[in-house]
C-alpha cells in the first residue's frame, strides 16, 4: 500500500470548492484562540517554565521595538516565538502600491535565510463606502449578513479512489468500483443511503457540505474582496514548502492587516526577490496589484547535525537516519530523514514529533513529507518543519514517532555530532 502524503492529499482533493474553505473557517471561527492548534500534555519541569517565561518577555519585546510582525506568532496558544534579538532581522516600508479601491504597503518583512515573514496593510481609499472582507481570513461578525446553503458540483469529471463522479450538461453519472449507481433524489435520499453527491432540480449537489455565503453588509457598504499571496520575483512561483500561512486582523479604522509567512526546506540564497499580490474585487471585477522588494539575510543561521543513539529503530518499521535543525533568531527548521515500512494498520504513516531530554514537548509550527513515490525521487522519507528556536544548540533531540492519528510507536534520542 503506497503511503498518504500531504502531496498526495493534494492531489486527491483539488480542484477544492471554495465552499470548503469557508467551511473550515466558519468551524473554527467558533473555537477560541488556540483550539487550531496542537497540544501535548506533558509533565514540565522548572527548567521548561523557566525557558517559557523568557520566551515570553522576549514577546513583549517585540512589541516595544517593532510595530506588529512577530504579534501574530503569539496570537495563539502553543506558539513558536521569535528569540531575544529577532526585531533586529526587521525591514521596514518596503513598498506601495494602489488603485481607486486601495492602498496596499508592505510595512515589515524579516528574512532569515530560509523562512520569510511579511507584515502588509490594505486600506480602502473610501472606507465608508467599501468594507474589506476575505471568509478564510476575517471573521464576518454581526456587520455582515450571511447564509448557508447546498454546494453544487462543478462541471466535468470527479475521480477519488473508488468513486468517480460525471457531471455535464448532457450526463450526470455516479460510478463506484466501476459500477455505476443511481444518484439519489433529493438530499434526505442521499443521507439515508450515505451517498455522497444527490441531484435536485436537474442539478448536483455534495451531501454534506454546506455553503458559507456572505450576503452583504448590514450598514450597506459594499463588500471588496481581497487575496493575498507571496511569491520569488524571479519566476513568479513560490519557493515556500508548505505554502504561505496568511493571517489577517481586521481593524477598527477599515483597513486589514495582512500577514504572510512561509518557509523552505532548505537554505535560500542571501538576498531573496520577492513580490507581495494582493488582488482586490468587487463582484466580477478583479484587480491585481503587485509590490516588488528585496529581503536580504542580515545574520548567518546555525546548522546543527543529530545522528540517533544506538541503531535508531522504532518499534520493528521506523528507524531514524539523522536529523538537521537550522536554529535562527525567528525559529528554527527541523528535518527528519527515515527509513519506514508501510503497514496496512497505518494508511497515513508517522510523523515525528521533537522533545528534549525531560520529556518536554519542542513546539512546532507547519510541516511536510516527501518519500518515496513523490518527485523527489528520494528512497527513504524526509520530515520538514519549522520549530522553536532556542539561544543554546540542544545536546540531545528525542524524537517520537506516532502513527498519524493513532498512538505512539516508540522514542528515539538523537545526538548533536556537528555545528556551524
Amino acid at each position: 500500500m503506497k503511503r498518504i502524503t500531504r502531496k498526495d492529499l493534494r492531489r486527491l482533493y483539488e480542484p477544492a470548492p471554495q465552499s470548503l474553505y469557508d467551511g473550515i473557517h466558519e468551524a473554527l471561527a467558533d473555537l477560541p484562540e488556540g483550539k487550531g492548534k496542537k497540544k501535548v500534555k506533558k509533565k514540565i519541569s522548572t527548567g521548561f517554565i523557566l525557558a517559557a517565561a523568557l520566551l515570553a518577555l522576549s514577546a513583549v519585546g517585540f512589541a516595544a521595538t517593532r510595530l506588529n510582525l512577530f504579534s501574530s506568532m503569539t496570537r495563539y496558544a502553543n506558539s513558536i516565538v521569535p528569540l531575544d534579538g529577532a526585531e533586529e532581522l526587521v525591514e521596514t516600508d518596503l513598498g506601495h502600491a494602489e488603485n481607486e479601491w486601495a492602498t496596499v504597503t508592505v510595512e515589515e518583512a524579516a528574512y532569515d535565510g530560509q523562512g520569510v515573514m511579511v507584515l502588509a496593510k490594505i486600506t480602502p481609499k473610501e472606507p465608508e463606502k467599501y468594507a474589506l472582507f476575505n471568509s478564510l481570513y476575517t471573521d464576518p461578525g454581526e456587520e455582515f449578513i450571511t447564509s448557508s446553503g447546498p454546494v453544487e458540483l462543478p462541471e466535468g469529471t470527479q475521480a477519488t479512489g473508488d468513486l468517480e463522479i460525471i457531471n455535464g450538461s448532457g450526463a450526470q453519472a455516479l460510478y463506484i468500483a466501476g459500477k455505476e449507481v443511481p444518484i439519489p433524489e433529493g438530499r434526505e435520499a442521499a443521507e439515508a443511503s450515505d451517498c455522497p453527491v444527490y441531484r435536485e432540480d436537474g442539478k448536483l449537489y455534495y451531501t454534506f457540505q454546506n455553503e458559507f455565503r456572505v450576503e452583504g453588509r448590514r450598514d450597506g457598504k459594499e463588500i471588496l474582496g481581497f487575496e493575498t499571496s507571496l511569491y520569488t520575483a524571479e519566476d513568479g512561483a513560490g519557493c515556500f514548502s508548505d505554502g504561505m500561512t496568511v493571517d489577517a486582523l481586521a481593524q477598527e479604522d477599515g483597513s486589514v492587516l495582512l500577514w504572510c509567512d512561509g518557509y523552505a526546506e532548505e537554505t535560500l540564497p542571501d538576498a531573496l526577490d520577492l513580490n507581495l499580490r494582493v488582488t482586490l474585487w468587487m463582484g466580477d471585477d478583479m484587480r491585481s496589484l503587485n509590490i516588488p522588494f528585496t529581503l536580504v539575510k542580515s545574520e548567518s543561521e546555525r546548522v546543527a547535525r543529530y545522528v540517533p543513539e544506538g541503531d535508531g529503530w522504532i518499534g520493528d518499521h521506523v528507524k531514524v537516519r539523522e536529523v538537521n535543525v537550522s536554529f535562527t533568531k525567528v525559529r528554527a527548521y527541523l528535518t527528519v530523514e527515515y527509513e519506514y515500512e508501510e503497514q496496512l494498520d497505518e494508511p497515513m504513516g508517522v510523523w515525528l514529533h521533537p522533545y528534549d531530554t525531560e520529556g518536554n514537548a519542542i513546539t512546532t509550527g507547519s510541516g511536510s513529507c516527501g518519500g518515496p513515490g513523490d518527485e523527489e525521487g528520494l528512497d527513504f522519507y524526509r520530515q520538514w518543519e519549522e520549530m522553536q528556536s532556542f539561544d543554546e544548540i540542544p545536546d540531545v533531540i528525542v524524537l517520537d514517532a506516532v502513527v498519524i492519528g493513532g498512538d505512539s510507536l516508540g522514542q528515539c534520542a538523537c545526538r548533536l555530532v556537528k555545528s556551524e
